[in-house]
């Protein structure tokens, strides 16, 4: 069997995730615009969706990237740092017993 596959969310702090929510809604929002506010002075024709989408898109990537960068830089996590292992058993020295001395 294989695995499961870990959730990118779970990287995120709760700013974070806040952000995200933020940046999800605003690209909803953003596209509930365009199609029926923007689109409306349009010429009449078909136009593909990735013609319409992908301006709403990319600003929507980089206004998450450049909060982001500018909550990082104000000391606020965004992302979960990562914890490095606790040291085994092996490689630790032994301690002494003090408890019961010997001799």
């Amino acid at each position: 069997m294989s695995e499961p596959r870990p959730n990118p969310v779970e990287k995120l702090t709760l700013p974070g995730r806040l952000l995200l929510i933020f940046t999800v809604l605003l690209a909803a929002g953003g596209f509930y615009w365009t199609f029926f506010f923007f689109a409306e002075n349009f010429p009449r024709g078909h136009y593909p969706l990735p013609f319409m989408c992908a301006p709403l898109l990319i600003g929507c990537f980089l206004f998450f990237i450049g909060l982001a960068w500018i909550l990082e830089r104000c000391g606020i996590q965004i992302y979960v740092k990562p914890v490095p292992p606790p040291p085994s058993s092996a490689a630790a020295p032994e301690e002494p017993n003090d408890r019961n001395p010997v001799g």
